[in-house]
């Protein structure tokens, strides 16, 4: 509060002081990450990513202050359910039934306290994946406490999801029924890629005894 006097008399002396009301919000440090089960993937494979948020402090999180996480869902991902976490809610932008193919956004939210230098409980996303290449996923956190460094509150995932190959066999023997003694025949072997475009197919075959190339 300021307040303004002189020595001479004053005609009005209800503006001669001024207040102004600064409020001071309690912030801190939140950062999250975020880990694939396996790397590389093969397309097709189902694998899990894992989300952990921190509280780096000063000031930790009350019991009714809301923990949010999203997640970005890209084009090449299936989301085969909904995401789970002890005490975590999450809700997908296309709703509730799975399988969801990206792009979308999950987004799950967690009321609890948190204590400085200490991990939220993990939340476990399943996903396959769809496309060959790299899958790049982002995921971000926020809470209703504020945030005084916002450039660890978003992290980036790469996966690497390789060609997948199907290979059966087939074999036969040019002569059917009893072959005699020293008697020569042929097998047929036929190798198929049931899946896949590009590779080299390795055939084994075991030589029996009594039998000679």
């Amino acid at each position: 509060t300021a307040t303004s006097t002189r020595n001479e008399p004053d005609s009005n002396a209800t503006n001669n002081a001024d207040t102004d009301v600064t409020t001071v919000q309690t912030g801190t440090d939140l950062s999250i990450t975020k880990t694939g089960s396996a790397v590389p993937v093969a397309q097709a494979d189902a694998f899990f990513y894992t989300i952990t948020a921190r509280n780096n402090g000063p000031y930790p999180l009350g019991a009714t202050d809301v923990l949010t996480m999203t997640d970005n869902i890209p084009s090449g991902l299936r989301v085969s359910s909904l995401p789970t976490g002890s005490g975590w809610t999450c809700v997908s932008s296309l709703g509730a039934s799975f399988p969801q193919d990206g792009p979308f956004t999950l987004t799950c939210t967690k009321t609890a306290a948190l204590a400085v230098s200490a991990n939220s409980t993990t939340i476990t996303v399943p996903v396959v994946a769809l496309s060959l290449g790299t899958i790049t996923n982002q995921a971000a956190i926020t809470s209703t406490l504020r945030d005084d460094n916002t450039t660890n509150d978003t992290v980036t995932q790469s996966t690497t999801v390789n060609q997948a190959a199907d290979v059966a066999i087939t074999k036969s023997v040019s002569q059917a029924g009893s072959i005699g003694l020293n008697q020569t025949y042929t097998w047929t072997l036929i190798p198929t890629l049931v899946s896949g475009t590009t590779g080299t197919v390795t055939v084994t075959d075991t030589i029996p005894a009594g039998a000679a190339l």
